[in-house]
């Protein structure tokens, strides 16, 4: 077993879930229940809520990164040929959607001046956020899908395909 490739799917998968699970639970718990509370209590509890997940949100853009930069060299190692012209363009759209997410989160997490709009409207940004993380999610999801069913198409070792008694003969 690959224990380092578990290990960095784990890491990979947690992170992303924090992230997207986090967003979703802003958006459709958070963001309604601030919008209840008067505004200068909104504000105080925004910021302070703002505050606490920057840090989530830049630990986890980074564990995505480093992972899943580590998991794109691993997994194109063992690609078949084939499969190369469908997953890569595929890969290419979950990247860069990906990053078009870090960018609008850490701009929502973020302090800087350069941002405030995109703060100051932060419940459609992060409307943003989540449409984006999810189709992230369902791409990630065909990708794996595909690659499953390249693993499962490829012709098994000779010693897989003989009758088990030709097998015990080998031992």
């Amino acid at each position: 077993m690959d224990y380092l490739a578990l290990v960095l799917r784990w890491i990979h998968l947690l992170s992303a879930i924090t992230l997207v699970g986090g967003s979703l639970f802003a958006f459709l718990v958070l963001r309604p229940w601030l919008a209840s509370l008067p505004e200068e209590q909104r504000q105080q509890v925004h910021q302070q809520l703002r505050t606490r997940w920057a840090t989530v949100v830049f630990v986890g853009i980074a564990l995505l990164l480093v992972t899943g930069l580590v998991n794109i060299m691993r997994i194109n190692a063992q690609l078949p040929p084939e499969l190369k012209k469908t997953y890569h363009p595929l890969l290419g759209i979950k990247v860069l959607v990906a990053l078009g997410v870090f960018f609008l989160a850490s701009a929502l997490a973020g302090k800087s001046a350069a941002f405030q709009g995109l703060r100051a409207h932060w419940a459609r940004t992060l409307g943003v956020v989540v449409l984006l993380g999810v189709l992230v999610v369902l791409i990630s999801g065909y990708l794996r899908t595909l690659r499953d069913g390249a693993a499962e198409a490829a012709p098994q070792p000779a010693a897989v395909n003989r009758p088990a008694a030709t097998r015990a003969a080998d031992c």
